[in-house]
């Protein structure tokens, strides 16, 4: 995804939240303040899981609920290099972008679910009434996070399939009046489509769709 494609989305997200519509895009998470570095780790682990290799964004500055701008309390870089340590073997890429919006700015993270699945120590392990888990495998499920179950691991071994970006190319509606059988509608549409990191296309084409506005279908 470009810089530009990111401030896009983020803008769009916050267009919605303003105009008090819903957010429905699982991927996005908004937040007024970084979250605390143990907390983060784990929801974006659990975040990346559930999305099954998808990225996901985090808008960092703004109230999910009333759509106001905040102040981050700590600067980005500094609160990721705590949250990297949290993770087991191996992080997640994170791309960053600071996004103007209606005179202020938000801060807007992208994080990669290439390399799913994202594993978490507990910072509390080893001490006194901590217990004997040591690292989990979070999973986030609406908006709370929990510890993944047997089914959540073998969805994670089956790939997801990715809706590929579609362009349309070209239209064309055209309305052919018969007499006898009162006419039909055509739409022809042409596509591009490319598709998801690491998925294949197989085929592209056409897509015609057509009506019959009265009469008798002629090819009947």
């Amino acid at each position: 995804m470009t810089p530009a494609q990111l401030e896009t989305w983020v803008i769009a997200t916050i267009d919605r939240v303003r105009n008090r519509l819903r957010v429905e895009d699982s991927r996005i998470e908004l937040k007024a303040q970084f979250p605390e570095s143990a907390d983060a780790a784990r929801r974006i682990a659990g975040h990346l899981n559930a999305a099954r290799g998808d990225s996901v964004l985090w808008i960092i500055g703004i109230d999910e609920k009333t759509g106001q701008l905040t102040s981050p309390n700590s600067d980005h870089a500094t609160w990721w290099q705590r949250v990297l340590p949290l993770f087991d073997g191996v992080a997640p890429g994170v791309m960053d972008l600071r996004v103007p919006y209606d005179g202020g700015r938000v801060i807007a993270l992208l994080f990669d679910g290439a390399r799913v699945p994202f594993v978490v120590r507990n910072p509390q392990f080893g001490q006194k009434g901590a217990g004997p888990v040591a690292l989990e495998v979070p999973w986030r499920e609406n908006t709370t996070v929990r510890s993944a179950t047997r089914s959540d691991l073998l969805r994670l071994l089956t790939p997801a399939l990715r809706a590929p970006q579609i362009e349309i190319l070209d239209g064309k509606l055209e309305l052919r009046a018969q007499v006898e059988y009162g006419g039909n509608l055509y739409l022809l549409v042409q596509l591009y489509l490319t598709p998801a990191q690491g998925e294949q296309l197989t085929r592209a084409s056409e897509m015609l769709w057509w009506e019959n506005l009265g009469g008798t279908d002629p090819s009947r």
